[in-house]
Formats: structure tokens, C-alpha cells, sequence
């Protein structure tokens, strides 16, 4: 992968951006996973964030 200082090629960039977009993607899925699962959590123990809040 291309480090972002570089901008001597098109393709570079263009591998980057993808590189970038899918890391991005996959961030994402995680945390959707992660939050499902605390909720469920919650759900299933009684709580809830806004209760923890207090």
C-alpha cells in the first residue's frame, strides 16, 4: 500500500482510496457487530445505557 504523502501515480492513489474505503467498511461492520452485541447484553441483563448514564 502507498503511504498518503505519495501522489507520483494516479494508480497509487487510486489503490489508496480503495485501501482506505474498504478499511472504512470494515470499521464499520465491526462496530455494528459490537453494538448489537452490548445491546443484547443490556437487553438481556435489565439495563440500559440511559440508566447507566445517570
Amino acid at each position: 500500500m502507498c503511504c498518503v504523502y505519495c501522489r507520483h501515480s494516479r494508480a497509487c492513489a487510486a489503490d489508496y482510496l480503495s485501501w482506505e474505503t474498504a478499511s472504512v467498511q470494515g470499521a464499520e461492520a465491526i462496530f455494528l457487530l459490537l453494538w448489537r452485541r452490548i445491546n443484547g447484553f443490556f437487553k438481556r441483563t435489565g439495563y440500559s445505557l440511559a440508566q447507566l448514564g445517570r
